[in-house]
């Protein structure tokens, strides 16, 4: 199952989490629509990105459009809500090249995504404050290893 943080969350945890070996990228996404059908056993979300704090493979530009895939069985797990934002970190084995430059994205078991809380979610403004903190660190310093 995905990675999902519990309770209070620090940025020092997610720098941490952002360098492991294997992570190839960071996003802050938005769900825009998701695309479900009872033949298909796959969901599909279209996502915009709207942070770039790590680039990977995928030479992604912010506000680009990409398809992040999960199994159908997976979907209500993951409980994605559209116009929400998220910060997903996943694998390179997570990517799928379709074409030479155009990559989707598994959800996966080894991706790592939480909610991105709205600015007027007030009760979230603290975690909001530590992915801002995060997000601000990896663009300054990235991974320092």
């Amino acid at each position: 199952s995905l990675q999902k943080p519990s309770g209070q969350l620090r940025q020092e945890e997610l720098q941490t989490t952002a360098c492991e070996a294997g992570v190839d990228f960071v996003y802050k996404t938005k769900l825009e629509s998701v695309e479900v059908s009872a033949s298909n056993p796959y969901v599909y979300y279209n996502m915009q990105l709207e942070d770039i704090i790590k680039s990977g493979t995928d030479p992604a530009t912010p506000l680009a459009m990409k398809k992040f895939i999960s199994h159908a069985t997976c979907h209500d797990s993951l409980g994605l809500q559209e116009q929400e934002s998220y910060l997903i970190m996943g694998q390179t084995s997570d990517l799928w090249r379709i074409k030479s430059h155009s990559y989707s994205y598994v959800l996966g078991r080894e991706t790592f995504l939480m909610l991105w809380p709205a600015d007027g979610d007030a009760s979230k403004k603290e975690l909001r404050k530590q992915l801002d903190e995060f997000s601000e660190y990896m663009r300054t310093h990235g991974c320092e290893s």
